[in-house]
């Protein structure tokens, strides 16, 4: 085998210089790449001989394998781009209006209901008999044409939806990954705007298309998270996956946020109707945005700069091309201790999300005796704060993961303070009542509030784990998340039949302990080590031991800080003294 030779550079005990060679060696660049070679020639044919020093030299060979390729002023590197005027930016926004829009319709029915249906009328005893002296009965919101439809029915009718949630979850992950998000969303979500529409006329007729509907609109928006999650599986570089899909997500909570305030006052001045009207013709305008703006991968985007396609091409995992026509590793997938440790965090923590996102409205008629305008405004506020949180939880994510936190343990405390969180301010919830109405709507602010912190852990630790199938481990995931979302409402109803507060100090009891028990299991499972059964990882294992590929030499130039960067060099320069030593 022939060596590279480099030539003797001067240290500082003095020594024999070459011609021209009287500078320390530049820091190491990334060498320039012909026309005609590909990149992992390069590699092979820049790495000093490492099998015939290592022969001399056994410690040396770590060594190299160590040195880091700096080149962030070479053509063609992958500079970041401006991320407020990115493609990936926009689709982010885009993003984030489906999901507000798609929560919106899935939240209408939460506050249309203290409209829809009569309010019961239960005898009080002891406690809850002086509570009520002290906090008068609200005005019933109903007007004397409301559906009379008992808490168990209301229950059943408000979890309805997640029937059809959870059918598609795995298959709208599945053809995603094959035929590309746009596609998919476009044909799941078009049908859900129209179902929203003729809702109110379908509900004169009967509960049980009113049921039926739901259902359908539950299949038609099942597809809409597993798309999204392949989607930025081939757009969102590492380092800024928390954040964009932080954004994206956040859009759910804006939509809850506006929806319950809207509806509260659209059911007050036109009626209960006026709420699924409006919201389907929001799901018509995201369909038509979805459409003309949105590509699955950056290679299908005509718009996209030739800089912003360098640089997600070399900071983006590779997901093999192929891989969407390959069949997920089932049995790998379901023995996978790091994705079971994600379905049971995303499980346990849907119960109480569900359960507050289906009824937080009743909870404050029933409890807290708002009106149906203050109960639209007040059940708005813990998903503005949700909202927040969302977005702050993704950027505050990706920012300590850049100061080298490893990833698993930012996923892990995320996950804590998203179901440990909630869980503290739903007992603290528990104890109030409508003579403490606003400390009350303060700790569910806190409660709902701090699940955006789960939203920069196990919601986006399937792509951390297997980038190529993350559609289909986010459909596997939610399709059993998806359980607590009619399970949830039945248990409520059931238990809070009278709808006392102590009746519904149980319910948020049973919600807090099994967001403890999710957030013990996701600390001692959790991982973000690709996953061997994932494409990505077959694709790194074959760069060889030790081998360090250009696209990591270019995430390290952009992303490590300038002092960690001059530390480097300073050992890549010790580095090449003693190779030129051996080599000569």
């Amino acid at each position: 085998m022939t060596s590279n030779k480099v030539a003797p550079i001067d240290d500082d005990d003095g020594g024999e210089e070459t011609k021209e060679t009287k500078e320390d060696p530049p820091d190491l660049v990334a060498p320039s790449q012909p026309d005609n070679q590909p990149q992992s020639k390069i590699c092979e044919n820049d790495r000093f001989s490492q099998s015939s020093l290592g022969e001399q030299d056994p410690n040396l060979r770590e060594e190299i394998n160590n040195v880091r390729l700096f080149s962030p002023d070479s053509a063609g590197d992958p500079v970041p781009t401006p991320i407020l005027t990115s493609v990936r930016f926009r689709l982010a926004l885009v993003t984030w209006f489906g999901f507000a829009v798609l929560y919106a319709q899935r939240t209408n029915l939460s506050i249309a209901m203290v409209c829809m249906a009569k309010t019961p009328v239960h005898n009080t005893t002891g406690k809850n008999a002086d509570v009520n002296e002290k906090c008068p009965e609200l005005e019933h919101a109903a007007k004397d044409d409301g559906f009379d439809w008992d808490k168990p029915l209301q229950g059943q009718i408000l979890g309805s939806f997640f029937y059809g949630y959870m059918v598609m979850q795995v298959p709208g992950g599945v053809l995603s990954e094959r035929f590309g998000a746009k596609v998919i969303v476009a044909i799941g979500m078009f049908p859900v705007a129209v179902l929203t529409l003729v809702t109110p006329l379908l509900t004169r007729v009967h509960y049980i298309l009113l049921i039926v509907t739901r259902v359908l609109i539950g299949l038609g928006q099942a597809v809409m998270y597993p798309a999204a999650t392949a989607l930025w599986g081939r757009w969102s570089p590492p380092l800024e996956r928390s954040m964009l899909v932080g954004i994206s997500l956040s859009g759910g909570q804006f939509g809850n946020a506006f929806a319950l305030p809207i509806g509260g006052l659209l059911c007050a001045t036109i009626g209960w109707e006026s709420i699924f009207y409006v919201l389907g013709g929001f799901g018509l305008a995201f369909c038509f945005l979805w459409i003309a703006w949105v590509n699955p991968s950056p290679d299908k985007h005509k718009s996209l700069s030739e800089k912003e396609k360098i640089y997600l091409e070399r900071t983006v995992p590779h997901v093999d091309k192929s891989s969407s026509r390959k069949s997920a590793p089932w049995g790998a997938i379901f023995t996978s201790r790091p994705v079971w440790a994600i379905i049971i965090a995303h499980t346990f923590g849907n119960y109480t999300y569900y359960m507050n996102l289906t009824q937080i409205p009743t909870y404050m008629k029933e409890v807290l005796k708002f009106n149906i305008k203050k109960n639209g405004a007040f059940s708005m506020l813990p998903y503005l704060v949700f909202w927040l949180s969302t977005m702050g939880a993704g950027i505050l994510s990706d920012f300590i993961a850049s100061k080298g936190v490893p990833t698993v343990i930012v996923r892990k405390v995320f996950a804590s303070l998203g179901l440990v969180g909630p869980a503290l301010f739903l007992v603290a919830t528990a104890y109030m009542d409508c003579t403490q109405k606003y400390i009350a709507v303060f700790t569910l602010c806190c409660a709902v509030g701090f699940t955006g912190f789960g939203f920069a852990s196990y919601m986006v630790n399937h792509g951390d784990l297997a980038p190529d199938f993350a559609g289909t481990l986010f459909g596997i995931s939610n399709t059993i998340a998806t359980l607590p979302g009619f399970v949830a409402p039945t248990i409520v109803g059931a238990i809070t039949s009278d709808g006392t507060a102590a009746q519904w100090r149980i319910a948020f009891f049973i919600a807090a302990a099994v967001n403890v028990a999710g957030a013990v299991v996701y600390v001692l499972c959790a991982s973000c080590e690709l996953q061997p059964w994932s494409a990505a990882h077959a694709k790194e294992a074959k760069r060889g031991d030790g081998e360090e590929s250009l696209d990591m030499a270019h995430m390290t130039a952009v992303y490590m800080p300038q002092a960690m960067r001059e530390e480097e060099q300073l050992k890549n320069r010790a580095t090449l003294r003693r190779v030129s030593t051996l080599t000569l």
